[in-house]
C-alpha cells in the first residue's frame, strides 16, 4: 500500500512539473488530473509540491543519491585497480 501511494504521488508530482507548476502554481491548480476527484485535494498537493519543504526534501534525496552513486563507483574502481 505504501509503495502504491508513493508511485501515485510521484506521478502526480510529474504532472505538476509538466504543467509548469513550479513556475505558475495557478496554472497547475486549474488543470486537475482526472484521477483526483476533489479540486481541494489537488490544490493541497500543488501547494505541497511548490513548498520550500518539498524542495528541500528533493534536494536532500538528490544529494544522497549522487553521493551513494559516487561511493559505489569508487568501490568498483578500487576493485578493478
Amino acid at each position: 500500500m505504501n509503495k502504491k501511494w508513493k508511485d501515485c504521488r510521484c506521478r502526480l508530482h510529474k504532472k505538476f512539473d509538466n504543467m509548469g507548476g513550479n513556475g505558475d502554481i495557478r496554472l497547475a491548480k486549474r488543470n486537475k488530473p482526472t484521477s483526483i476527484v476533489k479540486q481541494s485535494d489537488w490544490d493541497f498537493l500543488c501547494d505541497y509540491f511548490a513548498s520550500d519543504e518539498m524542495k528541500r526534501r528533493l534536494l536532500y534525496r538528490m544529494r544522497l543519491k549522487s553521493s551513494f552513486t559516487i561511493e559505489i563507483y569508487a568501490d568498483i574502481l578500487k576493485l578493478h585497480s
